[in-house]
């Protein structure tokens, strides 16, 4: 985790069975992806200064 988030050439993914994943990409980048809709969770994050948009990851068919 260390070496990703100093960006040394180095991606994570972290993935689950039910299709929940966590992929943490270039430049600080932070991927979540969920098997249901988020709901107020989007809400909290942003009211907490963090972006949320809804996107796919580029990580998902690699690996």
């Amino acid at each position: 985790m260390r070496a990703v988030l100093r960006q040394d050439f180095v991606w994570c993914r972290l993935s689950g069975d039910d299709g929940f994943f966590v992929h943490l990409g270039y430049d600080y980048y932070l991927y979540i992806g969920l098997t249901r809709a988020p709901g107020p969770a989007v809400a909290a994050t942003r009211r907490s200064g963090l972006h949320v948009d809804p996107f796919e990851s580029p990580y998902l068919d690699q690996g």
